[in-house]
């Protein structure tokens, strides 16, 4: 059975894997940081931030298991739209909700430290969900 399926099993839910760099595994104080950051971004509880499950470290390295999104990030999201362009209309929506879930992880005392469109997820039914917050 393989890691994702442990974590799914264990959680009973989809689940998605975020493997980290092979070099975190032996670096301490690295290591030390990540369960800080894990720690901190499993406390936040909003409808467009992903959640974050907890950091898991085995013989193979180290990952973060987090809440499944069936969606895309927005950067695929956009080149899907028409000459790659995402009207206002369907646009004002998703900036509002990143906004609200940026305002509510603030007042949580976390920071996003890697806005970009790839750290923003489109669901399927059209609503935003911010991932990676520079963990």
């Amino acid at each position: 059975m393989g890691q994702i399926e442990r974590v799914q099993r264990l959680l009973r839910q989809p689940v998605a894997l975020k493997r980290l760099p092979a070099e975190l595994r032996g670096d301490i104080v690295a290591m030390e940081t990540l369960r800080q950051e894990t720690s901190r971004s499993q406390r936040l509880a909003h409808p467009s931030i992903v959640r974050v499950n907890d950091l898991h470290e085995d013989e193979s390295g180290a990952f973060i298991s987090m809440e499944y999104v069936d969606g895309q990030s927005a950067v695929v999201w956009r080149l899907a739209q028409p000459q790659a362009v995402v009207p206002w209309p369907l646009l004002a929506p998703l900036v509002a909700q990143t906004l609200d879930a940026l305002e509510y992880a603030h007042g949580e005392g976390v920071i996003h430290r890697d806005i970009k469109p790839a750290n923003l997820l489109i669901d399927k039914r059209g609503r935003a969900k911010l991932v990676d917050f520079g963990i």
